[in-house]
């Protein structure tokens, strides 16, 4: 049987500690994906879109699922000038990237806006990482085309994560960026997991300790004692097993 806590405070304690060792968890499973567990290569095209809206008139999506990863290579090309395309038919095919992916494209035109840009073209791949749920996310640039077109205008995009040394051969970059949904979904869980582990250890020190004589709660010396409750710290005690 569990120990349950015997007062909120320390209920509260409890609960706070699962959840720092959840959040813990997460970024070394994320970590330890991102160092040892290649990329997924093998990419499949998910979304394709032309006149996305008043301002994307090209956006083309490529994803790849791996072992605890997801990777999507976007290409969007972008204009603030809607004459530029408006010989293009509005269509689509296929179904929309995550929306941690669909957020950079977001990003893009934003960044196109406030840089007053227009007639430009960008790619780039986001690598998702987590597990159960992906939890945390990187970009990486791609400076030169794939399609083999240099017009419109190509914009390189910064990276994000961080580098580091694997070896002496090869590097890994880390994601440092939040997917909260994904990210509060395995909190929890691993929460969850940290807390029931907690209850369990404790049922197990304090049954080890009312069969030797103590409190269960502060290890008081009960020897010669009988009382209903602990002389030292006042807790109620429970009879010897």
């Amino acid at each position: 049987m569990l120990a349950w806590p015997a007062t909120r405070l320390v209920t509260i304690r409890r609960v706070l500690i699962a959840m720092a060792i959840g959040s813990l968890v997460d970024i070394g499973i994320v970590w330890n994906l991102a160092t040892w567990v290649d990329p997924p290569s093998q990419m499949r095209s998910v979304y394709s879109r032309v006149r996305a809206d008043e301002w994307i008139n090209h956006w083309h999506s490529d994803i790849a699922v791996g072992r605890g990863r997801t990777r999507v290579h976007s290409e969007v090309e972008f204009t603030s000038k809607p004459e530029d395309w408006k010989w293009y038919a509005p269509k689509s095919h296929g179904t929309p990237p995550p929306r941690w992916a669909a957020k950079e494209v977001e990003s893009f035109v934003r960044e196109s806006l406030v840089a007053g840009r227009s007639g430009v073209r960008a790619q780039w791949i986001d690598d998702a990482i987590g597990w159960p749920m992906r939890s945390w996310q990187m970009r990486t640039g791609i400076p030169k085309p794939v399609r083999g077109t240099v017009s419109p205008l190509l914009v390189a995009r910064t990276d994000t994560g961080i580098t580091i040394l694997v070896g002496a051969i090869k590097d890994r970059r880390m994601p440092v960026t939040p997917i909260w949904p994904g990210a509060v979904m395995n909190w929890v869980l691993y929460a969850f997991v940290a807390f029931v582990f907690q209850c369990l250890v404790l049922a197990v020190v304090e049954r080890r300790r009312v069969r030797q004589g103590f409190c269960r709660y502060c290890r008081y010396d009960l020897s010669g004692i009988d009382a209903d409750v602990c002389p030292e710290c006042g807790k109620p005690l429970s009879p010897k097993v």
